[in-house]
């Protein structure tokens, strides 16, 4: 009996640039990009500046656009002798990460797996609601 689940969708790379241009209207999207010789995740404002089929890998993981190198965890001031400390703003832009490996996409997997569970970490599940990953293969 011949397997009828299964179904091959393909896409050209000029309709693949269409879609992610539409994508740009309602969200922020980072993707590969070539700059000197290096590919890295950038914030795009064109599809045209997209690598789609990029002959390596980029130097850093996108997981950055998830979970920074640094970011404030809370403000503080002084007041009448004492300390107040104030939560940092939630992320809340809309932003596609485009071009995921699927390394990668497994890597944050992991990340959720470890911030979202338990003790959930406010500023990495709200930036996670806020994205969503394209993998491309």
């Amino acid at each position: 009996m011949k397997d009828t689940t299964r179904s091959t969708w393909t896409m050209t790379e000029a309709r693949l640039r269409e879609w992610l241009g539409g994508l740009l209207q309602a969200s922020t999207v980072l993707a590969p990009v070539e700059e000197d010789g290096v590919l890295a995740f950038r914030r795009i404002a064109s599809a045209d500046q997209a690598a789609i089929a990029p002959s390596g890998k980029t130097r850093w993981s996108p997981k950055e656009f998830l979970f920074p190198r640094s970011e404030a965890l809370y403000r503080y001031t002084f007041a009448g002798g004492g300390v107040q400390l104030e939560d940092a703003p939630l992320p809340h832009e809309r932003q596609v990460l485009f071009g995921v490996r699927s390394c990668d996409a497994s890597g944050l997997a992991r990340l959720d797996e470890i911030f979202l569970s338990g003790m959930r970490d406010r500023l990495y599940a709200a930036r996670r609601e806020c994205t969503t990953v394209v993998s491309v293969a």
